[in-house]
């Protein structure tokens, strides 16, 4: 992550959030305004809205509930809406480098159906804009990042345990998007988090690899499903089974959500006393 986008511990807690959220979503508009004709294009611009909904979990303390939920509500519409294409253009580079040519993104990326995507998603990303320079936040300082790392922590224990337990693809796919959020903004609150978290960060996003990997599987075996032919010149990659993949996930979880919150990881410190002195809520 580039230094711009993590909080500085010298600027007010709200408006360096509010620099962040504001920083992203500008971003993700140039890769969109002269039109998203390449699957970068489409990632970056995903990847930056994703960047902004996490910063924006981290003001939710701050912010009225029904004014919260109608901006991310409005954050992923505008990537959801590239998400048929995106995930089509994933599963030709997987088969590409197994050998296999096809298009399953054609109609998806006629140019078109590409400037309309564009025109929406723009509009949307700058009604956020417009809503987030008119915020007044209700909370600010450590207590507000106190609150929201702890609902990401929360947040992602239960997700994981109903992941477990139902073994569907949807809870691990919601599960993922915790952890996402999580290491992002361990990133983006460095300065005024202590050194410990700087592993529980790089856990955080190797857990979030290990689940997008068996979602990018099961687009395969779908595909794979109704073409018994190409799926026989795909010996190296096994589509029904990673013996070690829940293994490797639980190792994770448990280090990232441990059962208890650990303070040496998830404490943030007040900027006043240095980074010495965790801040503590009264």
């Amino acid at each position: 992550m580039k230094q711009q986008f993590r909080l500085r511990a010298s600027e007010p807690t709200a408006a360096g959030l509010r620099r962040l959220l504001t920083g992203q979503l500008a971003l993700a508009r140039t890769h969109l305004n002269a039109g998203a004709t390449t699957p970068l294009d489409i990632h970056r611009f995903r990847q930056h809205i994703k960047h902004a909904r996490a910063t924006l979990r981290l003001l939710r303390s701050g912010l009225d509930r029904e004014q919260f939920r109608l901006l991310d509500d409005q954050l992923a519409a505008s990537a959801r809406a590239w998400g048929t294409l995106r995930d089509a253009q994933v599963t030709e580079r997987q088969l590409q480098q197994a050998g296999i040519d096809t298009r399953l993104s054609a109609v998806e990326s006629t140019p078109s159906n590409l400037r309309k995507l564009c025109r929406q998603s723009v509009a949307q990303v700058r009604l956020v804009e417009a809503a987030v320079r008119a915020w007044r936040t209700t909370l600010d300082g450590e207590t507000l990042l106190q609150t929201a790392l702890e609902r990401s922590y929360r947040g992602g224990q239960k997700a994981f345990r109903r992941a477990c337990s139902t073994n569907r693809e949807r809870d691990w796919h919601h599960f993922r998007h915790h952890v996402q959020y999580l290491s992002l903004q361990l990133q983006m609150l460095r300065s005024y988090l202590p050194p410990a978290t700087a592993p529980q960060q790089l856990r955080a996003a190797e857990l979030g690899k290990k689940i997008g990997q068996r979602q990018d599987l099961k687009r395969l075996r779908e595909y794979l499903s109704t073409r018994k032919e190409e799926q026989q010149k795909l010996p190296a990659i096994d589509i029904q089974k990673r013996k070690h993949w829940l293994t490797d996930v639980k190792r994770l979880a448990d280090q990232v959500y441990p059962p208890t919150l650990d303070p040496s990881c998830y404490r943030v410190y007040r900027r006043s006393a240095g980074r010495n002195q965790p801040f503590v809520r009264s």
